[in-house]
Protein backbone atom coordinates (compact mmCIF):
# COMPACT_ATOMS: atom_id res chain seq x y z
CA UNK A 1 0.00 0.00 0.00
CA UNK A 2 2.86 2.46 0.44
CA UNK A 3 4.62 1.97 -2.98
CA UNK A 4 1.77 0.42 -5.33
CA UNK A 5 4.06 -1.76 -6.51
CA UNK A 6 2.43 -5.62 -7.00
CA UNK A 7 3.70 -8.45 -4.21
CA UNK A 8 2.83 -11.25 -6.02
CA UNK A 9 0.69 -12.47 -8.47
CA UNK A 10 -1.30 -15.94 -7.75
CA UNK A 11 -1.44 -18.70 -10.54
CA UNK A 12 -5.40 -20.15 -10.51
CA UNK A 13 -5.84 -23.73 -11.85
CA UNK A 14 -6.00 -24.34 -15.59
CA UNK A 15 -9.08 -22.97 -17.70
CA UNK A 16 -10.29 -21.04 -14.37
CA UNK A 17 -11.02 -17.37 -14.00
CA UNK A 18 -11.65 -14.90 -10.84
CA UNK A 19 -14.63 -13.52 -10.27
CA UNK A 20 -14.26 -12.60 -6.91
CA UNK A 21 -11.67 -11.72 -4.18
CA UNK A 22 -11.77 -11.45 0.03
CA UNK A 23 -8.52 -10.98 1.71
CA UNK A 24 -7.79 -11.70 5.42
CA UNK A 25 -5.07 -11.66 7.54
CA UNK A 26 -4.48 -15.40 7.01
CA UNK A 27 -5.07 -16.47 3.41
CA UNK A 28 -7.02 -14.50 0.53
CA UNK A 29 -10.32 -16.22 -1.13
CA UNK A 30 -11.56 -15.99 -4.33
CA UNK A 31 -14.80 -17.50 -6.32
CA UNK A 32 -13.12 -19.20 -9.60
CA UNK A 33 -14.97 -19.91 -12.85
CA UNK A 34 -14.12 -23.05 -14.58
CA UNK A 35 -14.17 -24.42 -18.24
CA UNK A 36 -17.52 -21.88 -17.97
CA UNK A 37 -19.53 -24.13 -16.21
CA UNK A 38 -18.32 -24.79 -13.01
CA UNK A 39 -17.38 -22.67 -9.50
CA UNK A 40 -14.98 -23.03 -7.04
CA UNK A 41 -13.46 -21.43 -3.96
CA UNK A 42 -9.87 -21.08 -3.57
CA UNK A 43 -7.39 -20.04 -0.92
CA UNK A 44 -4.21 -18.73 -1.27
CA UNK A 45 -1.17 -17.39 1.21
CA UNK A 46 -1.33 -13.90 1.56
CA UNK A 47 2.26 -13.67 1.37
CA UNK A 48 3.67 -15.12 -1.14
CA UNK A 49 0.32 -16.03 -3.51
CA UNK A 50 0.55 -19.52 -3.24
CA UNK A 51 -2.16 -21.71 -3.82
CA UNK A 52 -3.36 -23.95 -0.41
CA UNK A 53 -6.83 -25.40 -1.38
CA UNK A 54 -9.60 -25.36 -3.84
CA UNK A 55 -13.06 -26.38 -2.88
CA UNK A 56 -16.26 -27.13 -5.55
CA UNK A 57 -19.31 -24.96 -5.43
CA UNK A 58 -21.06 -26.53 -7.63
CA UNK A 59 -21.81 -26.11 -11.65
CA UNK A 60 -23.37 -23.50 -13.04
CA UNK A 61 -26.04 -22.59 -16.08
CA UNK A 62 -24.87 -19.52 -17.26
CA UNK A 63 -21.36 -19.40 -18.74
CA UNK A 64 -20.72 -15.89 -17.43
CA UNK A 65 -21.18 -14.12 -14.18
CA UNK A 66 -24.95 -14.20 -13.32
CA UNK A 67 -25.13 -12.67 -9.48
CA UNK A 68 -25.87 -15.71 -8.09
CA UNK A 69 -22.61 -16.22 -6.33
CA UNK A 70 -21.43 -13.73 -3.30
CA UNK A 71 -18.34 -14.16 -1.19
CA UNK A 72 -19.18 -13.03 2.01
CA UNK A 73 -15.85 -13.52 3.83
CA UNK A 74 -12.57 -14.71 3.66
CA UNK A 75 -12.03 -15.83 7.56
CA UNK A 76 -13.93 -17.82 8.05
CA UNK A 77 -14.69 -18.70 3.60
CA UNK A 78 -18.57 -17.67 3.02
CA UNK A 79 -20.37 -17.59 0.40
CA UNK A 80 -24.04 -16.81 -0.69
CA UNK A 81 -25.19 -19.09 -3.39
CA UNK A 82 -28.71 -18.13 -4.77
CA UNK A 83 -31.53 -15.91 -2.77
CA UNK A 84 -30.23 -12.75 -4.55
CA UNK A 85 -33.93 -11.94 -6.25
CA UNK A 86 -36.40 -10.92 -3.44
CA UNK A 87 -37.82 -14.53 -2.36
CA UNK A 88 -35.50 -16.66 -4.12
CA UNK A 89 -34.34 -19.35 -2.44
CA UNK A 90 -30.71 -20.26 -1.48
CA UNK A 91 -27.87 -20.86 0.92
CA UNK A 92 -24.63 -19.42 2.72
CA UNK A 93 -21.91 -21.88 2.45
CA UNK A 94 -19.49 -22.52 5.32
CA UNK A 95 -15.92 -23.75 4.91
CA UNK A 96 -13.39 -24.25 7.18
CA UNK A 97 -9.61 -22.92 7.46
CA UNK A 98 -8.98 -25.78 5.62
CA UNK A 99 -11.61 -25.55 2.50
CA UNK A 100 -13.72 -28.42 3.88
CA UNK A 101 -17.23 -27.65 3.86
CA UNK A 102 -18.24 -26.59 7.72
CA UNK A 103 -22.08 -26.45 7.67
CA UNK A 104 -25.06 -24.68 5.42
CA UNK A 105 -27.61 -22.44 6.29
CA UNK A 106 -30.67 -21.93 3.79
CA UNK A 107 -31.83 -18.38 3.39
CA UNK A 108 -35.43 -20.17 4.12
CA UNK A 109 -36.07 -22.02 7.51
CA UNK A 110 -38.12 -21.62 11.26
CA UNK A 111 -36.62 -18.31 11.29
CA UNK A 112 -38.50 -16.85 8.35
CA UNK A 113 -37.28 -16.19 4.59
CA UNK A 114 -33.61 -14.01 5.00
CA UNK A 115 -33.40 -11.03 3.30
CA UNK A 116 -29.96 -12.37 1.11
CA UNK A 117 -31.25 -10.17 -2.00
CA UNK A 118 -30.50 -7.06 0.21
CA UNK A 119 -26.48 -7.20 0.64
CA UNK A 120 -26.97 -4.36 3.42
CA UNK A 121 -29.11 -6.94 5.34
CA UNK A 122 -26.13 -9.58 5.50
CA UNK A 123 -23.11 -9.36 7.36
CA UNK A 124 -20.17 -11.74 9.18
CA UNK A 125 -18.69 -10.44 11.92
CA UNK A 126 -16.80 -12.39 14.72
CA UNK A 127 -17.54 -15.99 13.88
CA UNK A 128 -20.96 -14.73 13.09
CA UNK A 129 -23.65 -14.83 10.06
CA UNK A 130 -25.96 -11.71 11.18
CA UNK A 131 -28.78 -11.25 8.86
CA UNK A 132 -32.43 -9.46 8.92
CA UNK A 133 -35.51 -12.17 8.04
CA UNK A 134 -39.32 -11.83 7.10
CA UNK A 135 -41.95 -14.21 8.59
CA UNK A 136 -45.32 -13.84 7.51
CA UNK A 137 -47.99 -14.64 10.54
CA UNK A 138 -51.55 -14.69 9.57
CA UNK A 139 -52.15 -11.89 7.38
CA UNK A 140 -48.86 -9.66 8.24
CA UNK A 141 -45.04 -9.77 8.19
CA UNK A 142 -42.81 -9.88 11.30
CA UNK A 143 -38.96 -8.41 11.07
CA UNK A 144 -36.79 -10.08 12.57
CA UNK A 145 -32.82 -10.09 13.02
CA UNK A 146 -31.16 -13.69 13.25
CA UNK A 147 -27.69 -14.81 14.23
CA UNK A 148 -25.80 -18.14 13.03
CA UNK A 149 -22.72 -19.50 13.98
CA UNK A 150 -20.32 -19.70 11.69
CA UNK A 151 -18.53 -23.04 12.64
CA UNK A 152 -21.23 -25.08 12.47
CA UNK A 153 -24.47 -23.02 10.88
CA UNK A 154 -26.45 -23.42 14.63
CA UNK A 155 -29.00 -20.70 15.29
CA UNK A 156 -26.95 -18.67 17.99
CA UNK A 157 -30.26 -16.56 18.67
CA UNK A 158 -33.47 -14.33 17.42
CA UNK A 159 -35.17 -10.98 18.25
CA UNK A 160 -38.27 -9.69 16.65
CA UNK A 161 -37.64 -6.23 15.38
CA UNK A 162 -41.19 -4.30 15.62
CA UNK A 163 -41.76 -2.02 12.93
CA UNK A 164 -43.74 -1.43 10.47
CA UNK A 165 -42.22 -0.92 7.26
CA UNK A 166 -39.53 -3.30 7.46
CA UNK A 167 -35.56 -3.56 7.86
CA UNK A 168 -33.32 -1.34 6.25
CA UNK A 169 -29.88 -2.36 6.71
CA UNK A 170 -27.87 -3.37 9.67
CA UNK A 171 -24.13 -3.17 11.12
CA UNK A 172 -22.41 -5.07 13.27
CA UNK A 173 -19.81 -2.96 15.06
CA UNK A 174 -18.14 -3.45 18.90
CA UNK A 175 -20.27 -5.79 20.25
CA UNK A 176 -23.28 -4.46 19.00
CA UNK A 177 -25.91 -4.80 16.13
CA UNK A 178 -27.55 -1.56 14.77
CA UNK A 179 -30.38 -1.64 12.79
CA UNK A 180 -32.04 0.56 10.72
CA UNK A 181 -35.49 0.47 9.99
CA UNK A 182 -38.67 2.06 9.11
CA UNK A 183 -41.47 2.74 11.24
CA UNK A 184 -44.11 2.45 8.33
CA UNK A 185 -46.81 4.95 6.44
CA UNK A 186 -48.85 5.15 9.11
CA UNK A 187 -46.41 6.70 11.36
CA UNK A 188 -44.95 9.17 8.96
CA UNK A 189 -42.18 6.31 7.05
CA UNK A 190 -39.89 7.61 9.95
CA UNK A 191 -36.60 5.70 10.37
CA UNK A 192 -35.76 4.13 13.70
CA UNK A 193 -32.91 2.50 14.70
CA UNK A 194 -32.45 -0.39 17.25
CA UNK A 195 -29.88 -1.76 18.72
CA UNK A 196 -29.27 -5.06 19.72
CA UNK A 197 -26.08 -6.95 21.69
CA UNK A 198 -24.66 -8.79 19.31
CA UNK A 199 -23.70 -11.85 21.73
CA UNK A 200 -27.49 -12.50 22.89
CA UNK A 201 -29.80 -10.43 20.74
CA UNK A 202 -31.28 -8.47 23.63
CA UNK A 203 -32.54 -5.11 22.20
CA UNK A 204 -30.30 -2.74 24.08
CA UNK A 205 -31.84 0.85 23.05
CA UNK A 206 -34.67 1.92 20.15
CA UNK A 207 -34.49 5.51 18.86
CA UNK A 208 -36.69 7.47 16.87
CA UNK A 209 -34.66 9.43 14.26
CA UNK A 210 -37.35 11.62 12.98
CA UNK A 211 -36.02 11.48 9.88
CA UNK A 212 -37.43 10.07 6.70
CA UNK A 213 -34.27 8.72 4.65
CA UNK A 214 -36.71 7.16 1.89
CA UNK A 215 -37.99 10.88 0.62
CA UNK A 216 -33.94 10.67 -0.80
CA UNK A 217 -33.31 9.40 -4.15
CA UNK A 218 -31.40 6.22 -4.30
CA UNK A 219 -30.76 2.74 -2.66
CA UNK A 220 -29.64 2.24 0.55
CA UNK A 221 -26.69 0.82 0.51
CA UNK A 222 -25.70 0.07 4.09
CA UNK A 223 -24.91 1.72 7.17
CA UNK A 224 -21.38 2.29 8.66
CA UNK A 225 -20.89 2.70 12.59
CA UNK A 226 -18.43 5.18 13.96
CA UNK A 227 -18.07 5.91 17.68
CA UNK A 228 -21.72 6.94 18.14
CA UNK A 229 -22.55 7.92 14.47
CA UNK A 230 -24.53 5.78 12.88
CA UNK A 231 -24.13 6.31 8.95
CA UNK A 232 -26.65 5.30 6.60
CA UNK A 233 -24.97 5.38 2.53
CA UNK A 234 -27.27 5.33 -0.47
CA UNK A 235 -26.30 5.73 -4.25
CA UNK A 236 -28.05 8.04 -6.01
CA UNK A 237 -28.03 8.99 -9.50
CA UNK A 238 -25.26 11.05 -10.00
CA UNK A 239 -24.93 11.61 -6.72
CA UNK A 240 -24.29 9.95 -3.50
CA UNK A 241 -26.05 10.93 -0.04
CA UNK A 242 -25.80 10.03 3.29
CA UNK A 243 -27.57 10.37 6.35
CA UNK A 244 -25.87 10.59 9.76
CA UNK A 245 -27.79 9.47 13.06
CA UNK A 246 -26.33 9.31 16.86
CA UNK A 247 -26.81 6.71 19.25
CA UNK A 248 -26.20 6.24 22.34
Amino acid sequence: MRTGAPRWTAAVPEDCVPEQVAAGERQVVAVLACGRTELRLAAFDPAGGGLRWTASLGGRTAPAPDGQVALLSAEPPVVQNGGTTEGGQGAFLLFGEDGKAAGRIETTGGYGTIQAHAPALVTVADGRLYAGAEIRERKSYRDRVVAFDLASGSQVWLEDVAVAGGLRALDVTGGRVTVLADRGSRQGGLDDLVVLDAATGEEKESIDTGVDVDRHKGELAGVRVYEDLVVAVRWGSGARPFSAYTRD
